[in-house]
């Protein structure tokens, strides 16, 4: 048997345990230095539980959020301008197909005792607010 072969056998079995079992041993695994989150998230991770560990990546982002919590480390700032008519309904579908898509973006963390987790939501339809801008004074433009 395969190093992620048994990876995938110790989550099953992880996940297979009642919720109450599962803090316990993640406690006592904890107590000797041990943590879980370097085993890959599979589905069967997925679906039975909802607060998962953070990876190496997301332990440092919230080290630094909790640093500074008004910084702007991790945002991206961009524009994109586009001139003809916007199709409300493509851009919905199409937003709401990303959000489907990519668990990153219904990702959020959580403190919990002394550890933060991350808690992956189901997906769900963003709103977008739709302003038309049509009318507004051609030298506000460009």
């Amino acid at each position: 048997m395969n190093d992620q072969q048994s990876s995938r056998d110790l989550i099953r079995r992880f996940v297979g345990l009642p919720p109450e079992k599962r803090t316990i041993l993640l406690e006592r695994l904890g107590q000797q230095g041990i943590s879980l989150s370097v085993l890959p998230i599979t589905p069967e991770w997925r679906l039975a539980t909802s607060d998962l560990p953070l990876s190496a990546a997301q332990q440092r982002m919230w080290f630094l959020w909790k640093l500074e919590p008004a910084g702007s480390a991790y945002h991206l700032a961009g524009m994109l301008r586009l001139r003809g008519l916007v199709d409300d309904a493509a851009l919905q579908r199409t937003f709401d197909a990303l959000v489907e898509r990519h668990e990153s973006l219904r990702t959020t963390f959580h403190q919990d005792g002394e550890q933060a987790v991350q808690r992956i939501h189901p997906p769900s339809s963003l709103p977008l607010a739709i302003s038309d801008l049509r009318d507004i004074d051609a030298a506000h433009g460009d």
